[in-house]
C-alpha cells in the first residue's frame, strides 16, 4: 500500500540530539507513514542510537523506518537519496536536531482528507536547548486556509523569503525534475521558489507544528559555522540562480534582492568595502531586471532605491 507521507530525516553528528528528534516521531507513527532516515556517512554514535531506538518498537512498526546509508556528501545528496526512495504521495523534510509538534501528522491528516492540496504551510517555533527561551517562526503572509497560488499569494510569500524545506508538506510530484544543489549552503531557496511556483493551491496552518533547534550561540541566523569561502561561492551561486530565474519570471524580484542584499553585507562584513561594491557591479541589475510592483519588504524597496549605499549605511550604523 502506498504510504501518504514520507518523511526524510538527514543523519550526520547529532548523536546529541537524535534520540529527542526521533521519538519525536515514533511517538505519533502510523500505517501512512514510512519514515526514511538517511545516514550521510555520520562518525558519531547517531546511527547507534537510532536502531536503538528502531530495535525497541513492535515489528509492524519497524517496517516504516527505511534506513539508507550513503558516504558523507551532505545534506543536499541525502534529501535528493530520500527522494528517489520515497513512496508517499506526500513528502516532508525533518532536521535531525529538530523536533516534531505532537500533533503534526494528525493536522495534516486531517487537512489532506479534505482536499488533495499540493502544498501544507506551517509555522514552527525556534528554541535553544536547556533554556526556557524559544521565539515563533512566524510564516504568516496575511493569509489563511487555502488559497490558489496566483500572483498576489507568491508576491507575498516570496517577499517573506522563508524557504526552509521543513516548513511544509509537498505532493511529491512537484520535485520532478529538481533536486537540491549540492556542496552549497542556502540549497533550499534554489528549489522551494521552484516548487511553490508550479504548485496551484496551498493550504497555511497557523499551528506551530515545527521546533527548530538553534545552536548553542543562539544565532537567529544560522546552524551554519562554514567556512568564509564556501559562503563566498555559495552567495555566488544562489545570485546566479536567482538572476537566471529573474529574466524568465519577475516575481523573483525580491527574492533577487535579498540575497544579493544579503551577499553585499557578508563582503561588507569579512572582505571589505572594495570587494562588496566589485561584486555589487557585477550583480548590480536592479534597474534593468528588477520590477518594482513585486517589492513588499522595506528593507527591499530602500536597497532598490539608494543601492550599495544602503548597505554601507546599514554596515556603519551596525558596527
Amino acid at each position: 500500500m502506498r504510504k501518504l507521507i514520507s518523511l526524510i530525516i538527514p543523519v550526520y553528528n547529532v548523536e546529541e540530539y537524535i534520540e529527542e528528534c526521533l521519538k519525536s516521531v515514533i511517538n505519533q507513527i502510523t500505517m501512512n507513514i514510512e519514515v526514511i532516515i538517511v545516514n550521510d556517512g555520520t562518525p558519531d554514535n547517531s546511527m547507534k542510537i537510532i536502531n536503538g531506538l528502531i530495535s525497541q518498537l513492535p515489528k509492524n512498526i519497524q517496517q516504516f523506518f527505511i534506513l539508507l546509508e550513503q558516504e558523507n556528501q551532505g545534506q543536499s545528496v541525502a534529501r535528493n537519496n530520500g527522494l528517489n526512495i520515497a513512496t508517499g504521495e506526500y513528502v516532508a523534510f525533518l532536521d535531525s536536531d529538530d523536533i516534531l509538534a505532537i500533533d503534526y501528522f494528525d493536522t495534516i491528516f486531517k487537512i489532506i482528507s479534505k482536499n488533495n492540496y499540493d502544498i501544507l504551510r506551517f509555522n514552527a517555533r525556534k528554541f535553544i536547548k536547556d533554556t526556557n527561551e524559544s521565539i515563533i517562526f512566524n510564516t504568516n503572509i496575511g493569509y489563511n486556509g487555502e488559497n490558489n497560488i496566483n500572483e498576489e499569494f507568491l508576491i507575498e510569500l516570496f517577499n517573506k523569503a522563508a524557504w526552509y524545506p521543513w516548513l511544509n508538506i509537498y505532493r511529491k510530484k512537484l520535485f520532478d525534475g529538481l533536486i537540491f544543489p549540492v556542496g552549497v549552503y542556502f540549497e533550499d531557496a534554489a528549489v522551494i521558489t521552484k516548487i511553490f511556483i508550479r504548485a496551484k493551491v496551498v493550504y497555511l496552518i497557523n499551528d506551530e507544528l515545527y521546533f527548530y533547534r538553534l545552536n548553542s550561540s543562539g544565532s537567529l541566523l544560522s546552524k551554519d559555522s562554514g567556512n568564509l569561502k564556501k559562503h563566498r561561492e555559495s552567495y555566488e551561486y544562489l545570485v546566479k540562480v536567482f538572476g537566471e530565474e529573474l529574466d524568465k519570471n519577475k516575481i523573483y524580484s525580491s527574492s533577487y534582492l535579498i540575497i544579493l542584499q544579503s551577499y553585499i553585507m557578508f563582503l561588507l562584513r569579512n572582505f571589505g568595502i572594495k570587494s562588496a561594491f566589485i561584486t555589487y557591479c557585477k550583480w548590480n541589475v536592479i534597474d534593468k531586471s528588477i520590477e518594482k510592483k513585486y517589492i513588499k519588504n522595506r528593507g527591499n524597496m530602500l536597497f532598490y532605491k539608494y543601492g550599495f549605499s544602503f548597505l554601507v549605511f546599514l554596515r556603519l550604523i551596525n558596527r
